[in-house]
């Protein structure tokens, strides 16, 4: 449907990004998932798609102000008319914008995540997208930050945790469903430093997350101090090849991300 602006990308998710697809990518912090979101959007921006940005995070318009006269550069002109940015901090609000009233009960030891109603119509991304069948984005930067915002480490109810995540990618399923959109997630990295037998950090969510994202990459950056500006892109889970049999090399320079290559790595004494 339309490609990355990264061949490394392109080679790990099977050519091209697909509609009604979800694509996950994770890593720890500062590993640099932002300014790769940021050069996606705005290559889908100067392809002729918008993009619908769901910043939870924040520190998004530093990010922003640095990166986007470099891509442009690159890319040539960019519409920010197609960019649309939401604000969200909670579940409640990140469900709201689709239309979905979630009430969430507080407790001290646990939370409790329902539904209360849904009205699609009043939303105010239905009304712009709704109609339209293809060439739509919806990226969000990240999914795990609201739910580790209102969950603290007091509250223990896991199934409170996978419901309010259930009920967040609903809506961008559904999203996606009207729109023929496809949606980019970024997540946090969980990772046990006491089991030596797992090296590899995991995608920090529920199953329903891992379930629904058939491609889920991790950006890993190398240990070795001289290999800095580069990101191995594992591609922890794709339709195309076994899980973790895939990755490719990227760098992240002046001009923002671009391909690498293993030779061009070891190159770097």
């Amino acid at each position: 449907m339309v490609k990355s602006f990264l061949n490394g990308i392109n080679n790990l998710i099977g050519g091209e990004f697909l509609e009604k697809e979800i694509y996950s990518i994770y890593g720890v912090a500062s590993v640099g998932k932002s300014v790769y979101l940021i050069g996606e959007a705005l290559n889908l921006i100067a392809n002729g798609w918008r993009v619908v940005w769901i910043d939870t995070e924040g520190g998004f318009q530093g990010n922003f102000n640095v990166w986007e006269p470099i891509y442009e550069k690159r890319f040539g002109k960019i519409n920010l008319d197609n960019f649309h940015y939401y604000r969200v901090l909670s579940v409640e609000e990140f469900c709201e914008l689709f239309g979905m009233q979630v009430k969430v009960d507080y407790g001290d030891s646990k939370m409790e995540v329902t539904p209360t109603s849904v009205n699609e119509k009043l939303s105010e991304l239905y009304e712009k997208y709704g109609r339209l069948r293809g060439k739509v984005a919806v990226i969000v930067d990240s999914m795990s930050s609201p739910i580790r915002l209102q969950f603290t480490s007091k509250v223990q109810n896991f199934s409170g945790r996978a419901d309010a995540e259930s009920l967040m990618l609903l809506n961008l399923i559904k999203f996606a469903e009207k729109t023929n959109a496809f949606v980019l997630l970024s997540n946090h990295e969980s990772k046990n430093p006491t089991d030596n037998y797992l090296p590899q950090g995991s995608l920090r969510g529920g199953s329903t997350l891992k379930y629904y994202s058939k491609y889920i990459l991790q950006f890993v950056k190398p240990m070795k101090k001289a290999w800095g500006d580069f990101r191995q892109v594992i591609a922890v889970r794709t339709p195309i090849a076994r899980d973790n049999e895939l990755s490719e090399w990227i760098k992240l320079t002046s001009n923002g991300y671009e391909d690498s290559s293993i030779q061009e790595v070891e190159a770097v004494k």
